[in-house]
């Protein structure tokens, strides 16, 4: 049995779109008795509607950079808040003239800033404060509207809150989970619920791939950023693509 975690955005969700051919795969994957799941920086609310809206048949789900993981039923195995009170001081050192809209994430919803911004996950969207009154953060997400102030933002709170945050850059956006939460953490929680000793495949695309690319000597995204190509052990221009590489390797082998 074989393990294999996806990334969604920039990865199985392609192009707009989860494509018919991945989801084929996907299930001839899980049809030979191996377990497929996505890792991701969206919340579980966000992640499920996405499945539901495409089909995609999933034995796990790791949200929010590993912060909420849940099994196939989903049921919660691990959930992680934040320091709450760095948390705001993060919130209020974003520079609001550079930002399309920012939110705090409590690892089910997104509660949004600008209750304007509408796009694929409108129906998780909650007012910021709903949040805030809770005091029940897992993650930050930023989207900039200059290029190059991800990374810029990213190393500056990565430097001031060490050990207490991990900031992730990715294009014109940040992700901010707690320090030492990732994918890769999420994938651990798998490991432990399903006492799973195989191989583990991962595949994505960005910044915040690259630890559970790392620790798995997983697979990127050839239209990934340069960084995470570099850590892994090689390039797929679809899952599709990997998951036939993957379950190559048990026809070679006989």
């Amino acid at each position: 049995m074989k393990l294999f975690a996806s990334d969604y955005d920039g990865t199985l969700h392609l192009n707009g779109e989860v494509s018919q051919d991945t989801l084929d795969m996907i299930h001839k994957f899980r049809s030979q008795g191996n377990l497929f799941g996505i890792a991701t920086g969206r919340s579980i609310g966000s992640i499920v509607s996405e499945i539901e809206k495409y089909g995609v048949p999933v034995d796990f789900l790791v949200g929010n950079n590993g912060s909420i993981v849940m099994n196939q039923h989903r049921e919660e195995l691990f959930y992680q808040l934040m320091d709450f009170e760095i948390c705001m001081e993060i919130v209020n050192s974003i520079p609001q003239d550079k930002v399309a809209f920012y939110g705090i994430s409590d690892g089910y919803k997104f509660g949004l800033h600008d209750a304007t911004y509408t796009q694929d996950f409108v129906d998780q969207l909650i007012d910021i404060k709903d949040i805030i009154k809770e005091k029940t953060a897992v993650g930050i997400f930023v989207k900039f509207n200059q290029e190059g102030l991800s990374h810029y933002y990213a190393d500056l709170w990565n430097q001031k809150y060490h050990g207490i945050i991990k900031a992730y850059p990715f294009y014109d956006g940040i992700d901010v989970v707690s320090y030492g939460i990732t994918k890769k953490s999420g994938i651990f929680h798998i490991n432990e619920y399903f006492e799973f000793d195989g191989p583990i495949y991962t595949i994505g695309d960005s910044f915040n791939d690259i630890p559970m690319i790392k620790g798995f000597n997983g697979f990127a995204m050839c239209s990934g950023e340069d960084a995470v190509k570099e850590v892994a052990s090689q390039c797929f221009e679809t899952v599709a693509d990997a998951l036939r590489f993957v379950m190559n390797q048990d026809e070679v082998k006989s």
